[in-house]
């Protein structure tokens, strides 16, 4: 529901506040219109945290590999990579894995603004997701599924890199003070 509140705000001028839009997409669609877009939301919410972790797993595999037989380990053990080289094994594993995720979201979160956005009356009928599939497809080809995917690989990969770069400093950050041994930065 929050989503499609967000949507139809910053689609639209019509609405002074968040209760005052969530009040007449109830009123004028019924309140079940709050969902509209909930299940691309949630296939892409499922797949992309499965798919994001795998590939990071992969890049920094590769790094520890790579780059541990030249700080002379094994090349085997992440962890004991130095600071710097982890830290950019995380931001290079989450930019590999921004360049990998639009493929599949930029086509379910398409989907999902065009149902949060599609409006319909309080008897009718919400428009599935695969009628948007089907439409888009027809109207606007294979190419429409992607509409806006350029922006969204640039958000996802340097988004990402962001994300996972510091998060290795942080995670050594609390170890130093909660001890290595913590089960909360483990």
């Amino acid at each position: 529901p929050f989503d499609t509140v967000k949507t139809r705000m910053q689609t639209s001028t019509s609405h002074p506040s968040a209760s005052a839009c969530a009040r007449h997409i109830c009123r004028e669609e019924g309140v079940s219109a709050l969902w509209k877009g909930f299940a691309p939301a949630l296939l892409a919410s499922a797949t992309t945290s499965s798919i994001r972790c795998g590939v990071q797993a992969g890049v920094n595999a590769r790094i520890a590999r790579r780059f541990g037989e030249q700080e002379g380990g094994s090349g085997q053990d992440f962890s004991k990579l130095s600071l710097p080289v982890r830290t950019a094994s995380e931001a290079a594993g989450g930019f590999a894995a921004g360049l990998v995720l639009p493929t599949l979201f930029t086509p379910l979160e398409m989907v999902k603004c065009r149902q949060q956005t599609s409006v319909t009356g309080a008897g009718g009928g919400a428009v599935s997701s695969f009628q948007i599939v089907r439409d888009v497809i027809r109207v606007e080809g294979v190419r429409g599924m992607y509409v806006g995917h350029t922006m969204t690989l640039l958000r996802s990969t340097i988004a990402n890199a962001f994300l996972f770069g510091p998060y290795v400093v942080a995670k050594d950050g609390w170890a130093a003070v909660l001890g290595e041994d913590s089960s909360m930065v483990r």
